[in-house]
């Protein structure tokens, strides 16, 4: 079902693909194709409704969000690494994340995952924790 509904997106929906770390890299890291953002609803700045194709793996370094969200896997499963923990998010899991919760995902098998995102207003600048350390996504420095 998720393999129609993407070709008709690739097509007519806007969509942006995602790299590690957004096509720019901390220094002495490569970057690699990660995600596909498809933009079905965006009431910005009050609320935005997504569909992710999550195709590789994340950043090694965990990051937060500049809004708070609700995220759904519709088809396929993937890893969400935390500081303390990681789950496996199934078809059907529902996650709900506050925007100061750092986190990471990675695909299981090299399989891609399909999730529907909900997400809230904006409320900060987003980034990155290395080495403990918060680093806005602005410092990343250019290959």
């Amino acid at each position: 079902m998720v393999s129609w509904i993407a070709k008709i997106y690739n097509n007519l929906i806007p969509s942006r693909d995602i790299y590690t770390p957004t096509q720019q890299s901390f220094k002495g890291e490569t970057h690699k194709f990660f995600m596909r953002r498809y933009t079905l609803i965006n009431l910005h700045p009050l609320f935005k409704i997504c569909l992710h194709k999550i195709a590789g793996e994340d950043t090694v370094h965990l990051h937060n969000h500049p809004w708070s969200y609700v995220s759904v896997v519709l088809k396929g499963a993937h890893k969400e690494h935390h500081e303390s923990h990681t789950l496996v998010r199934k078809p059907f899991s529902v996650a709900y994340r506050e925007h100061d919760r750092f986190h990471r995902l990675e695909t299981i098998n090299g399989q891609p995952s399909w999730t529907l995102v909900f997400m809230g207003p904006r409320r900060h600048a987003w980034g990155f924790l290395k080495n403990g350390l918060f680093m806005p996504h602005e410092s990343r420095i250019k290959d």
